[in-house]
Formats: structure tokens, C-alpha cells, sequence
């Protein structure tokens, strides 16, 4: 394994996705240093940076299940308020 520390500095960082008919790559670089992931880890990094810098509650999966729980609430909601419309037609 290779450890390279650039505490304090600002490295140059490029992202790039190469296109093959195999298998997609993802080259990323660092400084001088250059890393090729194939598209899957890439994604894995992600999602590990993802979890490891953002609260969770602000990372995608975080986001879809808010919103998941939005929705039951706005059905819930739409439910009382009809059945509450429901009542007062019967009155």
C-alpha cells in the first residue's frame, strides 16, 4: 500500500471516466499520483467518502428516505383530510 499525505496543501485533483467497450474506468488523480478504479469501485469510493464526510441524513440514501417518509406523512394526511371532508358532508 502507498500513503501519501497532503495535510495542509491543495492538490490538484482531476476526475475523469474513460469510456470502454469492456469495462468503464475512472482515473483519478491527485498531484502526481494517478489512480485507475474500475467503474464499481469507483462508485464504492464514493459512497464511502460520501458516508464518511456527510452526515448521513444529507447523503443520497438520506435524502430518498426522507422523502419516503414525506410521502407516507402527505398520505396520512390526505386520508384524515378526507375522511374529515367525509364527515362533514354526513353532518
Amino acid at each position: 500500500m502507498v500513503r501519501v499525505e497532503c495535510i495542509g496543501e491543495r492538490p490538484n485533483i482531476d476526475i475523469e471516466r474513460t469510456k470502454w467497450a469492456v469495462n468503464n474506468q475512472v482515473i483519478i488523480t491527485i498531484s502526481e499520483f494517478e489512480i485507475c478504479l474500475d467503474e464499481a469501485d469507483a462508485i464504492e469510493l464514493l459512497d464511502g467518502l460520501e458516508e464518511t464526510l456527510i452526515p448521513w441524513e444529507d447523503t443520497r440514501s438520506g435524502l430518498e428516505s426522507k422523502i419516503e417518509d414525506l410521502n407516507d406523512e402527505v398520505e396520512n394526511l390526505m386520508e384524515l383530510l378526507k375522511e374529515y371532508e367525509e364527515g362533514r358532508a354526513v353532518k
